[in-house]
């Protein structure tokens, strides 16, 4: 039912304005435009490739394994998303939320 499949899609959605913001501030001031078309591209080229690989897959190991596939690339994006932010704030030189707070 769709009230099951709602909760599921809005929450992987989150992670879209968060990813915007970090390449926005990681980019330099003359580069923020490119650095935000870049960003775009590859999300949809990559996001793109889902579906193909997931018929791939079930076509060769069965639909239950391409199934599989979509959470275990959330994991995976979401342990990426951490490490990028942890990179991001060691090279601003803002360790921890404590630190970046009383920088404000």
């Amino acid at each position: 039912s769709m009230a099951l499949l709602f909760p599921g899609f809005a929450l992987s959605e989150v992670f879209r304005a968060p990813t915007s913001v970090m390449v926005h501030e990681a980019a330099r001031s003359s580069c923020k435009t490119t650095a935000t078309a870049t960003h775009l591209c590859l999300r949809n080229l990559i996001g793109g490739l889902g579906p193909l690989i997931a018929s791939l897959v079930a076509a060769e190991c069965g639909l239950q394994y391409a199934l599989l596939i979509a959470p275990t690339a959330y994991m995976l994006s979401g342990i990426l998303f951490w490490w990028a932010e942890e990179s991001l704030q060691a090279a601003r030189g803002q360790t921890d939320c404590k630190q970046i707070a009383d920088s404000n």
